[in-house]
């Protein structure tokens, strides 16, 4: 769209009117919701949180701890001072909302503010290059460049919309230094100059062009800057959006979903009531296919599709959903116990959980996710959920490439559930690192093949990059058995191995089963190993078996011992969260190497004991 035509469509009202018609509106809103069912569980879990964080200290952010990242590669050190002072930032807010007599609240939120605004950088320490970009010259007139990214955008959408919600509740001089700060460090800077992200096919192109394009449709009055603001942001989001096929796949999994989704629509929310509904970026097919990608990409409860850089579990943001549900009818509600609670977002971002109660609706209940097979057919994803005998089961495979955002080497992956046991695993998220996104990515067991449950060719793992990819991924969906049949021999990028499939099989009738066919081909006799991953801690050999004892139920994995010899080796690495937690490497190794092959095996699931 161009400047002059996006500046005929902007409309002048107070900020306030984006959520209520006045303050007192607003005030009778936060007084409304506190009697009303639907806000007790998360209103509860704010005064929970703000009686903890009233009798602590806020924390310090000193030089040793902003360097440790350069000197260690350590990120969580610095990062969780960082985000629990934008947990007070969020808490003491949200209780002069709702408690707006309180003067302690009110102090809090003061010195909160200002200590923010004292901060050297919004930026995160990992996301910063210490390059010197100032001028030496005191009469430079040009606009100084600082860094922008994820969280110094963040900062700026929460401060500013914090501003318009409390308004004169706030001190003049705090009000004075939040515009100041929002302007010297996010909105000149991203007006003068242009950022890597802002071509970024991935969320950051819609969290940081999100939050800025917010801020500037709160704050700034003259229509030319905030056109050509709006006008960037715009251009960021087309962007975000070619990151998409199609079918609305999130290739960088569930949780980058939930938060670059989630900004795009916070602005698309924004500017549309800006434009007086001139522009809504929601109203497409894709936008459509990717607000359907959420229920897609859970296997059982709250058990996520944990492809790419994604956690085990996925709480949903409810205000967001039933916002999209209001869009689109056909995105389903899930059960209030998956909901995320207050606390859950460790980075403790503003903008969702102010919508976790604006856009909460009263009348809408939630139900279980909905048991479907989706085959997702530009990602190559394949996601299936079924119940039978009143037990829930779920298969997921993919194909795709290893260039993929947040890329795991994974192709021909699978995880595969009953109830509460994952018994085919993946890892998901490790640690964030310096190391961890260096070109030693793939020495990490979450991140290379060696920790996926895919082959290991001649003793060769998968490699990174677009060309190593599924050649072909074929899908065969009936109400009795899905098939999918991967051909991926190009993972591996070994000239000499002619041909590499896997098939599946996911039988449906009567008690679920998985068939899982391994069959290669090559110019020489190689050693070929068929690697499967469990967190199930007790495992079993039997002849000619293999058995996973769950929680609940078991898992028996037969195969020919004839042609295979079974090994089992438990191998640690650290989480998403720097916790260290151990997998199981199940390994059918081939007796002796061979030209070709075909390998067999049956997944049956079997009640404990």
């Amino acid at each position: 769209m161009k400047h002059e035509e996006l500046m005929s469509k902007l409309h002048s009202y107070a900020p306030i009117e984006n959520w209520f018609s006045s303050h007192e509106g607003k005030e009778q809103f936060f007084q409304r919701i506190q009697k009303m069912n639907t806000y007790q569980a998360i209103l509860e879990e704010v005064k929970k949180e703000h009686v903890r964080l009233r009798e602590s200290e806020m924390p310090n952010l000193p030089y040793s701890l902003f360097v440790l990242f350069s000197q260690t590669g350590s990120r969580k050190e610095y990062e969780a001072a960082y985000f629990e002072r934008r947990r007070r930032l969020n808490t003491f807010a949200l209780m002069v909302l709702l408690e707006p007599k309180n003067e302690e609240n009110l102090a809090n939120l003061h010195e909160t503010i200002w200590s923010i605004c004292n901060e050297y950088s919004w930026c995160l320490p990992a996301h910063l290059s210490n390059e010197d970009k100032s001028s030496l010259r005191l009469q430079e007139a040009k606009i100084e460049w600082r860094g922008v990214d994820l969280f110094a955008a963040e900062t700026a959408f929460a401060l500013t919309e914090i501003d318009v919600l409390l308004d004169s509740s706030l001190s003049p001089l705090i009000r004075k230094r939040i515009k100041e700060e929002v302007r010297r460090r996010v909105l000149k800077p991203f007006y003068h100059y242009s950022y890597h992200w802002e071509l970024a096919d991935h969320n950051w192109a819609a969290v940081c062009a999100g939050s800025i394009g917010s801020v500037a449709i709160y704050s700034l009055e003259d229509d030319h800057e905030l056109a050509t603001v709006v006008t960037k942001v715009m251009k960021a989001m087309e962007s975000y959006l070619s990151g998409f096929y199609d079918d609305g796949a999130c290739l960088e999994g569930y949780s980058y979903w939930q938060y670059g989704f989630g900004f795009y629509v916070y602005f698309a929310d924004l500017l549309k009531k800006k434009t007086a509904g001139q522009i809504d970026l929601m109203q497409s097919e894709k936008v459509h296919q990717i607000a359907l990608f959420q229920q897609k990409a859970f296997l059982i409860g709250n058990r996520t599709v944990r492809f790419s850089d994604s956690v085990a579990t996925g709480n949903v943001w409810v205000g967001l959903t039933h916002y999209l549900h209001q869009q689109f009818s056909d995105v389903d509600i899930p059960k209030e116990e998956w909901r995320a609670k207050y606390t859950d977002d460790h980075c403790s971002r503003w903008a969702p959980v102010i919508r976790e109660i604006l856009w909460l609706q009263a009348d809408i209940k939630g139900e279980p996710w909905s048991l479907e097979s989706y085959y997702l057919e530009k990602a190559q994803w394949f996601v299936s959920r079924h119940k039978a005998n009143g037990k829930l089961y779920a298969f997921t495979t993919k194909g795709g490439h290893n260039d993929e955002p947040h890329n795991h080497n994974d192709i021909a992956q699978c995880i595969v559930a009953c109830g509460k046991d994952i018994f085919l695993t993946d890892l998901g998220s490790g640690e964030y690192t310096k190391r961890y996104f260096s070109k030693e990515r793939y020495s990490y067991l979450c991140n290379g093949s060696h920790g996926h449950s895919v082959p290991i060719v001649n003793g060769h793992h998968q490699k990174a990059g677009a060309l190593h990819r599924a050649s072909s991924f074929q899908v065969v969906e009936n109400d009795q058995c899905d098939e999918v049949e991967i051909e991926f021999a190009a993972a591996y990028g070994l000239e000499y191995v002619q041909q590499l499939v896997r098939s599946y099989k996911w039988k449906k009738s009567g008690s679920p089963a998985l068939t899982i066919e391994d069959t290669y081909s090559a110019d020489r006799p190689i050693s070929f190993v068929s690697r499967f991953l469990t967190q199930v801690q007790k495992v079993k050999k039997e002849v000619g078996a293999v058995l996973l004892v769950g929680d609940d139920q078991c898992l028996r994995i037969t195969y020919d011992e004839q042609l295979l010899h079974f090994s089992e080796q438990v191998l640690s690495f650290s989480n998403h969260f720097g916790e260290q937690e151990q997998v199981v490497a199940l390994d059918f190794i081939v007796r002796r190497p061979m030209d070709e092959s075909y390998i067999y095996f049956e997944c049956r699931f079997e009640k404990k004991g």
